[in-house]
């Protein structure tokens, strides 16, 4: 064999397809055997043998509701490693999550591992729904937007515990960390990005902008609580944005995009209940020119977090300086 190749995987034929893929190799799921293998190797981490005799007829049972789908497996593994006992075990093989209708059977299982998070954790997971897919994130930087969000009046150190407790059940992947073993950056699995937004799908909306002067969120969106807009290069961000007035978070991302006072003054007086403000959400490939900041901003009195990073700005309106209750305060 000469010359190069390039592999990709996707799940959907239709790109591999669009690629001019010369062959498709389509994977069969895992066997019930397999599955136990991936499960058993999470769920029993650390345990001795006699544990994983007890418990190893009902974890093959739950096994098998994998549908052959490694991540299932792995999730599910990261939920039953906190569970010791028989009954514990059974009453996950017994849920009645395994007969709802859903919009994927994968998430089942992922529905059966958010509902055995403590609910303040919950919250935090769904959040990330708001980045977009493969989206790296910066712990130190997601823990502040919970933080700004005031979930279950978190601090700093119950943050820390909230993504580590995440990462152990398996949300997260593809870990880069420091000297100290310290984890700095991740991302999310496509398919739990999936899954998330799944749940949030009438609270968290992604929008994308191209010579738009003014952004129509339509009546289903009514409920939308957060808010992605991705702008398109050297474009700018939107005059006014019509239906916002439940928003509590906007973030954006694009290169070179501009924002101008005006649109600042349109988005203060039609969402007053925003918590966080992130105009630089992609933290390489994200630039915003910021022409002016009205004093009115002093006005959003729940702002929590604002980031205008990268944004040329000579000086910030006393109206941000009076700011007390500001946790995070990113300036040029």
């Amino acid at each position: 064999m000469s010359g190069s190749r390039i592999l990709v995987t996707t799940r959907k034929e239709s790109v591999a397809t669009g690629m001019g893929s010369s062959e498709l190799f389509n994977l069969k799921e895992l066997s019930d055997e397999l599955c136990w293998v991936i499960l058993s190797q999470v769920a029993f981490v650390g345990r001795d043998n006699d544990l994983r005799g007890n418990l190893e007829d009902i974890g093959r049972e739950i096994a098998k509701k994998c549908k052959g789908l490694p991540l299932a497996a792995k999730t599910l593994g990261g939920l039953l490693r906190y569970k010791k006992t028989r009954d514990e075990w059974q009453i996950i093989l017994n849920s009645e999550i395994w007969e709802l209708n859903v919009a994927e059977d994968i998430f089942k299982p992922l529905l059966q591992s958010y509902y055995d998070l403590p609910s303040q954790i919950r919250p935090c997971l769904l959040y990330c729904a708001i980045f977009p897919k493969d989206f790296v994130f910066r712990p130190t930087e997601l823990i502040k937007y919970w933080m700004s969000h005031g979930y279950q009046g978190m601090e700093k150190i119950n943050g820390e515990e909230y993504f580590n407790y995440l990462v152990s059940r398996s949300f997260f992947q593809d870990f880069k960390k420091d000297s100290d073993g310290n984890i700095v950056e991740c991302n999310l699995n496509h398919i739990i990005h999936d899954f998330v937004q799944y749940l949030t799908r009438e609270e968290i909306v992604a929008v994308e902008v191209d010579s738009c002067d003014n952004l129509r969120l339509g009546s289903s969106f009514g409920k939308a609580h957060h808010l992605r807009v991705t702008i398109a290069v050297k474009d700018q961000f939107p005059v006014s944005i019509n239906g916002i007035v439940k928003l509590r978070s906007l973030v954006s991302n694009g290169k070179g995009y501009i924002l101008t006072g005006e649109a600042l003054q349109a988005l203060i007086k039609g969402a007053k209940c925003l918590k966080l403000l992130e105009f630089t959400m992609d933290y390489w490939n994200s630039c915003v020119r910021v022409k002016e900041i009205p004093n009115e901003i002093g006005k959003l009195i729940h702002l929590r977090y604002i980031n205008f990073s990268w944004g040329f700005l000579q000086e910030l309106p006393e109206g941000v300086c009076d700011r007390q209750t500001l946790n995070k305060l990113l300036k040029p």
